[in-house]
């Protein structure tokens, strides 16, 4: 979801010329009202080659509304929010644009007609006097005003209030290609035109608009259809061992959260993946979607991020061979049931809301299920907060969650980590003078999230100076979190606590070897970005951002100056500038030890910018969250102090406890929620094998050194035995090593065995089973 809107963001020319400079030119030359030169041109609509989309079509409207002197555009509030509109009646709306502009002519400004004062405001040079300065232009283009939408079978309308024709030709009539192969048809002011798509994918829409004065204007538009749940259904087979469809819940506790005028109930959608053995829904295993702004991940693609391995193995397709089911949470985008108008946007909704639809669904499958098997609860990142809420929430209400296995995969119990210069750098660049609305959602639907600002533990909302919507309080340089979100959830969640009647474990990819993800302070970006020629002016952005300092230090963490090219000079347009400070008692979070944000993830390779931008990182990565937040240790306020824990197992007598009884860290860092062989035999040791039974007298006579291991099992033994029988089945039962030893205080056993999970036993003449345990081998 990130990486979507920053290449929005990177992707598109940037810079032009602020409005105020353009003040004390004589504009009587003018044909229209409109100087698009005063705009940031994102969309450039003078160049006609670019791609014209939702975002585009918005981003050209405020343009243009900012460009013109008379005011006469509608609020852009309007265009904003005719995605949701269409999306709570089910059609997407199309808008178009038929406008006249003048810009700086460019024989103005190949012969210096044009000149600047000592305040870099543009004028007109005394030689320009009878020589025109401007040039008028026209540009009509049509697009759907949503940038994607769930659904083969898609509804769309043009709404009147969506055209905007600041001309005095009228429309006469608008013909659509859909590419449905239809052909064109005439499409009429509020009329619903259904298409039924073939596939999902990017969908390339044709418009014809004829004018009154029978000139014609055509363009061509694109829109991204995703399945929608019931086109997912429809496509799988209900049989047993297979999948079940697609299942919208409600939620029966509602949830008002902090600045909601009124509660709403939490809705989800789940689908039973049904075990391989008997296809019986007896043995559920719950996996918890985490923080998903837009709903961008899929059930299937839910169903994926279990994958891991060279040979691309999947989590779920093992437990589903042992017999268990796999009952997959998505929290949607929806409208609320609650007054059949809110939309909310569950992937990133409050946590207590969605925990409470998860409330619904153990209840729901509790009723459903066949024998007395308990339930397993895996969440991971966000999902981990939600599974702990609605576990203990439950235990809390004399609710039975039947669950005996709750497992936290890399999530935020102390909170999560976005560096705060990027949050200011993005804040800016769509709320301060360079105006990208078209990266709007990555502000509004992302970082200011309401489950962003409960779990972000710096947040950049805290640090403004109520100035504006992104200006700096000076005085405010600590980390703090969203005000009246994220202490009031923190405090909450730690007043419930962990959930009492079930096993909490704990797999993270944060370091357990207090391991950085680079360095605190460190440069993460220091370049000067070409933008693009505008008008005859080149444009450049010089954007530099750190990394949170040392200790104690604070430093510049964000610095973005946009500059144009003026009558023989750079002039700094616009500049924006942040600071950030650490503690005393810690170095800054985004270096910390932690589960990483893979930041070259963004360049996939389409857009030069991007591939430039990710080229000049000095990072790779950026510390997401935090190992001590992975493991909710609350003992330290050092976010680099080393955890009580070594990998695959907790240990005693160290500084730092976590409340899991068992744990998996990683030596090093590794990206946020990733699956590897070794945290997968952890798991699948917890879900399929109980803490296994042994005598008070095995657990004192025998201990592993460690576990997991590599290439040597050492076994430590209070007494010696002769002729020992050492035996290590896998989870089938199957043999896969057998000797005889001589055991001594400390006893090494070489082992040449693949990665996984494995029982070990040890056994004499008389005795059968002296010691019996879990063995994990990476």
């Amino acid at each position: 979801m990130l990486k979507k809107y920053l290449l929005v963001c990177f992707a598109l020319p940037m810079l032009s010329l602020a409005q105020d400079k353009f003040s004390l030119l004589d504009k009587s030359s003018m044909e229209t009202t409109i100087l698009y030169d005063r705009a940031f041109k994102i969309a450039n609509i003078t160049d006609t080659s670019q791609k014209i989309n939702a975002a585009y079509f918005i981003q050209a409207y405020a343009e243009l509304s900012k460009s013109d002197y008379a005011n006469n555009f509608q609020n852009i509030e309007t265009l904003k929010n005719a995605s949701q509109l269409g999306f709570k009646d089910n059609y997407v709306p199309i808008g178009i644009l038929n406008t006249k502009f003048d810009v700086l002519s460019q024989q103005a400004i190949n012969n210096n007609l044009l000149r600047r004062d000592a305040y870099n405001n543009v004028l007109k040079n005394t030689l320009a006097e009878n020589l025109p300065l401007f040039e008028t232009r026209q540009r009509t283009f049509a697009s759907p005003l949503s940038r994607t939408v769930r659904g083969l079978q898609t509804t769309f309308k043009i709404l009147p209030e969506l055209i905007l024709n600041t001309t005095s030709i009228e429309i006469a009539s608008i013909k659509i290609n859909f590419n449905d192969h239809q052909g064109f048809r005439t499409v009429n002011y509020n009329q619903d035109v259904i298409i039924n798509y073939p596939s999902e994918g990017e969908k390339q829409l044709d418009f014809k608009i004829t004018f009154s004065d029978g000139s014609i204007k055509t363009n061509t538009a694109f829109i991204n259809i995703e399945l929608s749940s019931a086109d997912l259904n429809e496509r799988n087979a209900l049989a047993p061992g297979d999948e079940g469809p697609i299942t919208p819940i409600n939620a029966t506790l509602t949830y008002q959260g902090f600045g909601e005028p009124t509660a709403h109930l939490g809705t989800a959608e789940y689908k039973i993946y049904y075990d391989n053995i008997d296809g019986v829904l007896d043995k559920p295993i719950f996996f918890v979607d985490g923080f998903d702004p837009g709903d961008s991940r899929t059930i299937p693609l839910m169903y994926d991020m279990l994958n891991f391995g060279n040979s691309t193995q999947n989590l779920g397709d093992l437990v589903r061979d042992e017999g268990f089911d796999i009952i997959v949470l998505n929290f949607p985008t929806y409208t609320s049931a609650s007054d059949n108008q809110t939309i909310i946007d569950g992937g990133a909704d409050f946590i207590q809301r969605n925990a409470f639809t998860l409330v619904e669904l153990i209840n729901t499958i509790n009723t459903l299920k066949v024998g007395n098997e308990a339930n397993v609860v895996i969440g991971p990142s966000m999902g981990g907060l939600i599974a702990r809420y609605a576990l203990r929430y439950m235990e809390q209400n004399a609710l039975d969650h039947d669950t005996r296995l709750y497992l936290s995969f890399d999530s935020p119990h102390l909170g999560a980590n976005v560096p705060i210069g990027t949050q200011y750098l993005f804040n800016y660049m769509v709320n301060g003078d360079p105006g990208i609305t078209a990266a709007e959602p990555l502000v509004s639907g992302l970082l200011n999230s309401a489950a962003a600002k409960q779990m972000l533990i710096d947040h950049f909302s805290a640090h403004l100076s109520g100035a504006d919507t992104f200006t700096q309080n000076t005085n405010s340089t600590l980390p703090v979190g969203a005000a009246n979100f994220r202490a009031a959830f923190q405090a909450e969640l730690d007043a419930m606590g962990f959930p009492e009647n079930t096993r909490n474990v704990a797999m993270i990819n944060g370091s357990g070897l207090a391991a950085t993800t680079g360095t605190p302070g460190m440069n993460l970006l220091n370049h000067t970005f070409d933008t693009g020629n505008v008008s005859g002016f080149s444009t450049q952005a010089n954007i530099s951002t750190n990394f949170t300092p040392e200790a104690s230090q604070n430093i510049t963490v964000t610095d973005f100056v946009g500059q144009a090219f003026i009558i023989f000079g750079w002039v700094d347009v616009f500049s924006f500038e942040a600071t950030a400070q650490s503690p005393s008692v810690t170095a800054g979070l985004d270096s910390a030890p932690g589960g990483m944000f893979d930041l070259f993830a963004f360049d996939d390779g389409t857009n030069p910018l991007i591939t430039e931008f990710v080229a000049n990182l000095n990072s790779q990565y950026f510390n997401f969250i935090p190992t001590l937040s992975a493991l909710a240790i609350t003992e330290t306020n050092n976010w680099y102090d080393l955890p009580n824990v070594s990998i695959g197992r907790s240990t005693s007598n160290a500084l730092f406890n976590t409340p899991f009884v068992n744990t998996f860290v990683p030596d090093a860092n590794e990206p946020h929620v990733t699956l590897t062989e070794a945290n997968v035999a952890f798991a699948l040791s917890e879900i399929l094998l109980p803490p296994l039974a042994v005598t008070n007298s095995s657990l004192a006579q025998f201990q592993l050194e460690k576990n997991p291991i590599k290439n040597t099992l050492c076994i430590l033994s209070r007494i010696p035995y002769t002729h020992a029988q050492i035996s290590i089945t896998d989870i089938t039962g199957k043999l896969v090593y057998h000797s005889q030893n001589n055991l001594t205080e400390r006893t090494y056993i070489p082992l040449n065995i693949a990665s996984g999970l494995y029982v070990l036993n040890i056994a004499t003449e008389n005795t059968p089973q002296l010691f019996k345990t879990k063995l994990i081998i990476k």
